[in-house]
């Protein structure tokens, strides 16, 4: 791998002739080997893409108008990457959106009916306060979640594997096989926990939550670093 430090090449994005160009978080351009894609074929990976496929099909039959409407949207929301904020075209964040509602779909007993409507309301929508609290029994990590928005709310949960006290930052993959999609109704506070884990490791939970109301809205992704307690 190399680290791209001087100022003639400014952005670099894509593969060329077998190398890949890419950024790390302090915006230094990366040059490394390109890599085949690994396509794993378990049922979480069938769910994420089928969740996927549906929603990229529905944008093929939104009107123009609908279309429109999710582009003035995808303007109102700012996305942080290595090289600064950015905003996505409507389309990717309809699809992004309509993504997250209907894998979360896979946790629920009663799905969720999608709305295919772009937010009027514009921003990402927030949790009204998010913290990692001791389980109340057994042996994992847990998060408080409060929701007083005005609107209903999922949040979609997920947690890592094991690390030793001295990690601090981790930025995924992380395990879809034991997420939890939690509806969060308006107003509340819900316990999400995941026991039977390693006393004393380390484990980092993702959050992300989609307003369940009306058009969906989503929170910006929040990523919580927790020590695994023992309160049987």
């Amino acid at each position: 791998m190399a680290k791209f430090l001087s100022q003639i090449m400014t952005i670099a994005r894509g593969s060329v002739g077998g190398v890949t160009f890419t950024a790390n978080q302090f915006q230094q351009l990366i040059m490394r080997a390109k890599t085949a894609p690994v396509n794993p074929s378990s049922s979480v990976q069938s769910s994420i893409r089928s969740a996927f496929a549906q929603a990229c099909s529905r944008w093929a039959i939104l009107t123009d108008e609908q279309r429109q409407a999710w582009s003035d949207y995808a303007e109102t929301l700012q996305f942080t990457g290595p090289l600064g904020p950015y905003t996505m075209p409507g389309r990717q964040v309809m699809v992004g959106n309509l993504t997250l509602v209907l894998y979360g779909n896979n946790y629920l007993s009663s799905p969720l009916v999608p709305v295919w409507t772009a937010p009027t309301t514009p921003g990402f929508t927030a949790f009204s306060d998010v913290k990692p609290v001791p389980v109340t029994t057994g042996i994992g990590v847990a998060l408080t979640i409060t929701n007083a928005t005005g609107s209903d709310m999922h949040a979609l949960v997920e947690r890592s594997v094991a690390f030793p006290a001295s990690r601090n930052l981790f930025k995924g993959p992380f395990l879809s096989s034991s997420a939890q999609f939690v509806p969060c109704p308006d107003p509340t506070s819900v316990l999400v926990q995941f026991t039977g884990l390693e006393v004393g490791a380390v484990y980092f939970m993702r959050l992300r939550g989609v307003q369940t109301e009306t058009a969906h809205r989503i929170t910006p992704e929040l990523i919580f670093r927790a020590v695994a307690t023992d309160e049987s």
